[in-house]
């Protein structure tokens, strides 16, 4: 049964990521227009 812990686990991870990449994306958007 620990795999099956390990998975949702994971996969919260994950779903943590994806808005935080997002985020800094957002910002590297900001930051390029302004040194332009």
């Amino acid at each position: 049964m620990e795999p099956e812990e390990r998975e949702p686990a994971e996969e919260t991870i994950v779903e943590e990521a994806e808005p935080e990449q997002e985020t800094s994306e957002g910002h590297a958007h900001i930051e390029w227009a302004g040194y332009i």
